[in-house]
């Protein structure tokens, strides 16, 4: 496949530190034997998604109010709060203590959080017992 460009380029651009421009979309199309535009697109998308993130990136709760090891698993300030919100709402149920429960449901909002939690199936005895306590 010939497109007439150095390979660090597209490491780059798979590694997110270079984007595509229209010229390589019509080459990469051209030599893929794809429509010209699907890479200029795909970039489009990529470059929305980027700026979705950082436009929630300040939307989470108080993280002084949440131990970071409820979140064992993934640092803390990398969690997308908007995203994961049934997994963080889950997690805060089943294993936070009443002030971290108390954050979770003024972050998201009783209405959010009990909408999400009565879809949850396979519930643990001590997220029922959350449930009944804080949202009833």
């Amino acid at each position: 496949m010939l497109i007439d460009e150095y390979p660090q380029l597209l490491g780059d651009i798979t590694k997110g530190k270079r984007r595509i421009n229209p010229s390589l979309s019509i080459r990469l199309g051209d030599a893929l034997g794809i429509d010209e535009s699907f890479f200029a697109v795909l970039q489009a998308y990529y470059d929305i998604e980027q700026q979705k993130k950082k436009q929630t990136q300040h939307e989470h709760p108080n993280l002084k109010l949440l131990r970071p090891v409820l979140f064992w698993d993934t640092a803390i300030n990398s969690i997308n709060w908007a995203k994961s919100k049934t997994s963080v709402i889950r997690r805060v149920f089943e294993r936070g203590n009443e002030q971290e429960i108390g954050e979770i449901i003024r972050f998201y909002g009783e209405q959010e959080v009990q909408a999400i939690l009565a879809q949850l199936s396979n519930r643990s005895s001590i997220l029922e017992n959350n449930i009944q306590k804080y949202l009833r």
